[in-house]
């Protein structure tokens, strides 16, 4: 940074400002390398006497043992405490924390718009000290929430805080602090009443890590459980995963290079967030490819699948899964002997489900019994396994076959009868997909996912004519579609769009780092949006990284889908 991009930065009122809080997982004891010790194009940091300075590690000098050490572990003092001082041969810093890599991938996300790194995380301290006069468990003349809150409030003269980065919980986790939720709701709710800020403003926390001492490690569900509760009931509150990263040899804080990849995970919950704010984590169910969300109209409840793999389910086995509270936690899972890699539900009346599988098998179950088989289709070399389903307004299912060569085989369209017969519609190249009726019932939609294609077809009785193009050119997967007959099809690759009757784009919504796979309207008045994403590669860092493979929310939304109708009737 030149003297002149320095001198701008200072003057420059419109700072994007990020607080950093909690102890000292936030605070930061990873050992710097070069690229940390380097300043970085308009991200900057505010010294305790309010001035700003370039943000290099240690972001937060908030104990003796931070900042730059000789190899006897010998502190190197500078002229100026709040600088940092270079080292020479085998010194060493001690404090990286996640905060600065936050602020970079913010700043190169914003062109041209100065980072301000609020540093107040203080390590070892309580859940008490961050409260208004609490006091640092391990220094009675520091007040940690005081500090911090004062020391943003002069920062806001400069700009905006448009993120609270938190950390906290070891302390308490330890303690085994009791009524902790209640504690960690009150720190937020102070925060933004003293700060004054407003609902764009995310408060984003990392959990626990996995690699504590029985002292700390046999109680973290207490931390993690209010953050997962937070975040079921405030849609401004979002959790970072945290359990893969990896410690610095002390069993308590995270290296350098976990540092790194959690100040990455940090901003890609803010992403999120900034992208549609609406949209929340439903269920963190984990899925490689979660799939088939159906909301039952018998118990009010959504249910989904995580296939798994069909090709190895020993591997990876599929699994039925059914939400039983209002945290992202809260659910449960089927695997129903006999069932392997169930992909889509339908529904009797009396509450049977048909779960269309591997081995183009259809499975009657209840949760609890047994799965018995229903129906099935030859295996004729072609083909794979059930995918997509829809029941039709005369009590059938229209169902969908995937071939085993996924992009060239041919995927089909059957209809399969009350009676457990089944009859083929349609074919097309590739991968089949969601399907839906038009609220009048005269219009039938379906997507052929390897074409780029959602077709329409004319719909009477059972039979389908008339087939032609509604939407090209588009990654397609689920479908679903509300009362004033608009389509929504999950995008796959982080979009949902929505098209009017005449197959024209309404809008997208973009769901950052996210794979949506599919989506249905539930709730009692059929006014949210479930969409289930995927985790496809079946990559462990991305969903600790993005939540890949759980189910979203955007809830009471301006839409209203359609009822599905119960298998075996007529509407």
């Amino acid at each position: 940074m030149n003297e002149a991009e320095w001198m701008a930065c200072r003057e420059n009122p419109e700072k994007l400002l990020v607080l950093l809080v909690g102890q000292s997982n936030m605070a930061g004891r990873g050992y710097a390398g070069p690229d940390d010790l380097t300043a970085i194009p308009n991200l900057l940091m505010i010294r305790p006497d309010g001035k700003w300075q370039p943000a290099i590690e240690p972001i937060t000098k908030d104990r003796a043992f931070v900042g730059t050490f000789q190899a006897s572990g010998e502190k190197v003092v500078s002229a100026d405490p709040f600088e940092t001082v270079l080292p020479e041969g085998d010194q060493k810093v001690v404090g990286v924390g996640p905060g600065r890599t936050f602020g970079r991938l913010l700043a190169e996300a914003n062109p041209g718009r100065v980072v301000g790194l609020i540093p107040g995380a203080v390590g070892g301290t309580s859940i008490a000290a961050w409260m208004p006069g609490g006091v640092d468990d391990w220094d009675p003349s520091n007040y940690p929430y005081d500090v911090a809150v004062r020391k943003a409030k002069e920062a806001q003269k400069t700009g905006k805080i448009v993120a609270v980065l938190w950390h906290q919980g070891e302390n308490d986790a330890g303690k085994q602090t009791p009524d902790y939720t209640e504690k960690l709701r009150t720190v937020v709710r102070n925060f933004r009443r003293d700060l004054n800020l407003g609902d764009d403003v995310p408060f984003i926390a990392g959990d626990l890590a996995s690699f504590y001492e029985e002292r700390i490690g046999g109680h973290i569900d207490i931390v993690d459980k209010a953050l997962n509760t937070l975040a079921a009931e405030d849609p401004r509150f979002r959790v970072v995963l945290t359990k893969d990263l990896m410690h610095r040899g002390d069993r308590l804080h995270y290296d350098t290079e976990s540092q790194h990849e959690l100040g990455a995970r940090y901003f890609e919950a803010y992403r999120q967030f900034r992208a549609n704010p609406e949209i929340t984590i439903y269920a963190d169910a984990q899925s490689v490819i979660g799939e088939g969300p159906f909301y039952s109209r018998i118990d009010h409840t959504l249910y989904w699948v995580n296939p798994g793999r069909a090709d190895h389910p020993e591997e990876m086995p599929g699994f039925l899964l059914r939400k039983t509270g209002q945290g992202i936690g809260d659910f449960e899972g089927f695997n129903p002997e006999g069932v392997v890699s169930a992909n889509a539900y339908s529904q009797k009346r009396d509450g049977t489900f048909l779960l269309f599988a591997a081995h183009c098998k259809v499975w009657t179950w209840k949760p609890g019994e047994k799965a018995e088989l229903f129906a099935s289709l030859d295996e004729d070399g072609n083909r794979f396994k059930f995918n997509d389903v829809t029941t039709t307004p005369d009590g059938h299912v229209f169902c969908t076959v995937l071939p085993k060569d996924l992009q060239n085989g041919i995927g089909e369209l059957w209809d399969l009868a009350p009676d457990g017969s089944l009859r083929l519609l349609d074919t097309c190249r590739g991968i089949p997909n969601g399907m839906g009726f038009s609220p009048d019932r005269t219009k039938f939609y379906f997507t052929a996912s390897s074409e780029h294609v959602i077709w329409q077809y004319r719909y009477d009785k059972g039979t389908l004519s008339g087939k032609e193009v509604f939407a090209r050119d588009i990654d397609c997967d689920g479908l679903a579609v509300d009362t004033e007959g608009c389509v929504w099809s999950a995008g796959w690759k982080e979009v949902v769009r929505r098209f009017d009757p005449t197959g024209r784009l309404v809008f997208e919504i973009r769901v950052p780092g996210m794979t949506v796979s599919s989506l249905c309207f539930g709730g009692e008045c059929m006014r949210d949006i479930y969409m289930t994403t995927a985790n496809y590669g079946y990559e462990r860092r991305a969903f600790f990284r993005t939540h890949a493979g759980c189910v979203l929310v955007w809830k009471n939304t301006p839409y209203q889908g359609l009822k599905i109708p119960f298998f075996g009737e007529n509407e």
